[in-house]
């Protein structure tokens, strides 16, 4: 994409990252909120949480590598 047709959309560098980090928070927000449920053992209680954090990660990432 040319530098002509980004401008097109975002009138400088600034409304694009503007833009672009609330987009991701969009995308990362709902991850955020852990859903283990307090009536389940506390091992897959666990297993759970890890998954979610993981996932978190691997959506979160490419922003803390972006800034």
């Amino acid at each position: 994409m040319s530098e002509r047709s980004v401008y097109r959309h975002f009138p400088d560098v600034d409304a694009l990252v503007h833009a672009a980090m609330n987009r991701r928070i969009e995308v990362v927000a709902p991850l955020s909120v852990l859903e283990a449920d307090p009536d389940d053992p506390f091992e897959v209680r666990v297993r759970q949480m890890s998954a979610q954090r993981a996932r978190f990660y691997e959506v979160a990432l490419p922003l803390r590598r972006f800034t």
